[in-house]
C-alpha cells in the first residue's frame, strides 16, 4: 500500500450522537444529514444529525408504536418510512411469550425530514407460524431480524427471518429459522406474504424492478442437513417463486462462511465475500473479495483486497461518491481498513484506522462533499461516528500478524486453533454484540457446543497481552 494516498481522520469520533445507548440501530441519508432509528427499551427513538454531527431533531416513539427491536428505515423522495412491528401486548404485562408474539402486526410510520409523523400504516401481517407450538418440545416462532428491505413507487418489498425458539429449554434458544417475503402497497393498503421454504438462512437481498435476489443457504446446497461450503444466490420473481441459482465464482468455492450480496448501484451489483480459490489480483491468500456483476448476474470484474487477514461484515460496507468511485471497509484485530476504489477496482486511497477492538463497523455514509462517515457500534451497545477524507501520499507500514487459523466453519461445537504460541481464550458475541460465551483454549481446541445455533462473531485473545489475535464470524449448526 506504499505510495497510495491515505485517509486523513478529520474528526474521530465526532457528533452529539456518540455514546448514544443503542441495542440496535439503523440509518438513512437525508438531504442535510442522517436520520437514525435507535432501538431502546421501553421506547425507541428517531434522531437526526446534520453533517457536522449536531442533533437537530429527536422524536421518542410511544411504547405501543415503538416498532420494538427491528425497525428499519427507508427513503422515497422526500418521505421517510420506519418499517417494523407493533406489539399490542394483549395480556398488558406482556409476560406470556405466545401472546406477545401473536400480538405482532406489521407497522409502518411515514414521516418527513423533520421527524414529523405524516401517516401510520398497520397491516394484518404476523410472522408465518408465530406462536405455533412445533412438535412436543414447546417451541414457537418469533421475530429474529429483518434481512433486506426496499421501497419503490410506494411499494415496500422485504425479507424477514424468523427464529424458532425452544421454550422448553432451561434457557430459551434459537433452533431454526423461517424466511418470509412481503410485498406491501402503500397506495391501496394491500399486502402479499409468502414463506420461502427453500431458503434455510437468508443473509442479504437485492430488489430489481420485478425480480429479487437472495444470498443465503438455499435448499439446493444443503448437504446432509447442513449448509454446503458455498452459499449461492437465488433469483425469485415478485411472487416468491425461485427462477434461477448462481454462484459467486466458477469453482463454487466463493462466499465461504462470510459475505454479502451487497449494493445495487447504477445497474451493477457490488458484492463482498470471503473468497477461497478465487483467481484474482490482490492478497495472495484467502481473503475478502469485491465482485461486480450486472443485474442478470453476469460477471464483470473482481479483486481481492490488497491486505490479508481481513473479513467483510455486511452489505453496508459499500458507499458511492458523486464521481463514481466507491468506499469499502473491512477489519481485523489491528483496526479498520478503509479503501477507495475507482470503477476499474484500482485502489485510489487507503488507510488503517486504529479503533478500539470492541467497536464493530456497521455502515458507511457519504456527505455532499464526498467525505466518508463510518458508523460504529460498541459491543457495550453504544454508538460512535467517525469522519474521514483522503489525504496526501504516504507509505503505510506493514503490520506483522501471527499466522493463526480457526476451523471448522460451520461447526457443530468444537473449534480448533492452529498457530498459537501461548495461552488464549475465545469470546463469542451475537450479531448485535452481546457476549454469550468465554471459553479457554485447551490443547488447541475450544468447545462451543453449549451455544445455540446461529451466526456469531468470535474473538481469539492472548491471555498474557489481552491482544485480539483473530476475529471472524462463525456459524454454529446442529451435529
Amino acid at each position: 500500500m506504499g505510495g497510495v494516498p491515505i485517509f486523513g481522520q478529520t474528526s474521530a469520533p465526532f457528533s452529539d450522537l456518540n455514546n448514544q445507548p443503542a441495542d440496535l440501530y439503523n440509518s438513512v441519508t437525508a438531504e442535510d444529514g442522517i436520520i437514525y432509528f435507535i432501538g431502546e427499551v421501553p421506547s425507541n427513538k428517531l434522531i437526526k444529525v446534520n453533517w457536522e454531527g449536531k442533533i437537530t431533531h429527536q422524536l421518542t416513539l410511544p411504547f405501543q408504536d415503538s416498532l420494538y427491536y427491528n425497525g428499519q428505515l427507508l427513503r422515497q423522495g422526500d418521505d421517510y418510512y420506519l418499517v417494523g412491528l407493533r406489539r399490542l401486548f394483549p395480556n398488558s404485562a406482556g409476560t406470556n411469550n405466545r401472546e406477545i408474539w401473536l400480538s405482532q402486526r406489521r407497522s409502518i410510520l411515514q414521516f418527513d425530514e423533520n421527524l414529523q409523523i405524516k401517516k401510520t400504516f398497520i397491516f394484518d401481517i404476523i410472522p408465518i407460524g408465530t406462536g405455533e407450538v412445533i412438535g412436543q418440545s414447546g417451541t414457537f416462532v418469533g421475530t429474529l431480524f429483518p434481512s433486506s428491505l426496499d421501497i419503490s413507487q410506494d411499494e415496500i418489498r422485504a425479507l424477514w427471518s424468523y427464529a424458532i425458539f425452544d421454550t422448553a429449554a432451561a434457557v430459551p434458544s434459537v433452533i431454526g429459522q423461517e424466511q418470509q417475503y412481503e410485498r406491501i402497497n402503500l397506495q391501496d393498503s394491500t399486502a402479499f406474504v409468502k414463506q420461502l421454504n427453500d431458503v434455510q438462512m437468508n443473509l442479504d437481498g437485492i430488489y430489481l424492478q420485478e425480480d429479487f435476489y437472495v444470498y443465503g443457504d438455499i435448499s439446493d446446497t444443503i448437504v446432509n442437513g447442513a449448509p454446503f461450503n458455498s452459499r449461492p444466490v437465488a433469483l425469485y420473481d415478485d411472487t416468491g417463486k425461485k427462477k434461477n441459482l448462481f454462484f459467486f465464482d466458477a469453482t463454487g468455492s466463493g462466499a465461504f462462511s462470510d459475505g454479502a450480496l451487497g449494493t445495487l448501484h447504477k445497474g451493477k451489483i457490488y458484492s463482498t465475500y470471503y473468497g477461497r480459490s478465487v483467481n484474482s489480483t490482490g492478497c495472495a491468500t484467502d481473503n475478502t473479495v469485491i465482485e461486480i456483476r450486472d443485474t442478470a448476474f453476469n460477471f464483470i470484474n473482481r479483486v481481492k483486497l490488497p491486505d490479508c487477514g481481513l473479513f467483510p461484515y455486511g452489505k453496508n460496507s459499500f458507499a458511492f461518491t458523486s464521481t463514481g468511485e466507491f468506499y469499502f471497509t473491512a477489519r481485523d484485530a489491528n483496526g479498520l481498513y478503509l479503501y477507495q476504489f475507482n470503477d476499474s477496482l484500482d485502489v485510489v486511497c487507503s488507510g488503517i484506522i486504529n479503533i478500539p477492538p470492541r467497536e464493530v463497523p456497521v455502515s458507511l455514509k457519504i456527505t455532499p462533499e464526498d467525505t466518508l462517515i463510518v458508523e460504529n457500534i460498541f459491543a457495550e451497545s453504544q454508538m460512535k461516528l467517525y469522519k474521514f477524507s483522503c489525504g496526501t501520499a504516504t507509505a503505510i507500514a506493514e503490520i506483522a500478524r501471527p499466522t493463526i487459523s480457526l476451523y471448522p466453519n460451520p461447526t457443530t461445537g468444537r473449534i480448533y486453533v492452529e498457530g498459537l504460541d501461548g495461552p488464549a481464550y475465545l469470546k463469542v458475541y451475537t450479531a448485535f454484540g452481546k457476549l454469550v460465551s468465554q471459553t479457554e483454549i485447551q490443547d488447541g481446541m475450544a468447545d462451543l457446543a453449549q451455544i445455540a445455533n446461529g451466526m456469531y462473531l468470535i474473538e481469539l485473545i492472548d491471555k498474557r497481552s489481552q491482544q485480539v489475535l483473530s476475529r471472524e464470524r462463525i456459524i454454529k449448526i446442529n451435529p
